[in-house]
């Protein structure tokens, strides 16, 4: 599997051959303490829904943590089934 990385802002720039099938992946959200429970996170993924959408993306990725969880799944996100289980070996 190969993957493009790109600026969301040059979008426009990509061939419209490989926006049929472009995928985005939400990295690093963090809300600080005292804005949580807002809605901010809530909405910032709406908006960020909608873009892609509007850019025709065919999909969006993301890890979540425990606290974003309900988040995602609030906004759309789904559970996805792992072929593969992450592992690692501490050598130190």
């Amino acid at each position: 599997m190969s993957s493009i990385i790109f600026d969301m802002a040059g979008i426009d720039d990509i061939p419209e051959l490989v926006r049929l099938r472009l995928d985005g992946e939400v990295l690093s959200v963090y809300t600080e303490n005292e804005y949580r429970g807002k809605g901010i996170c809530t909405q910032l993924m709406k908006n960020m829904i909608e873009y892609a959408k509007e850019n025709r993306l065919c999909r969006i990725d993301l890890m979540a943590t425990k606290e974003g969880y309900p988040v995602y799944k609030k906004v759309g996100f789904e559970d996805k089934t792992q072929k593969y289980l992450d592992m690692r070996l501490k050598l130190s």
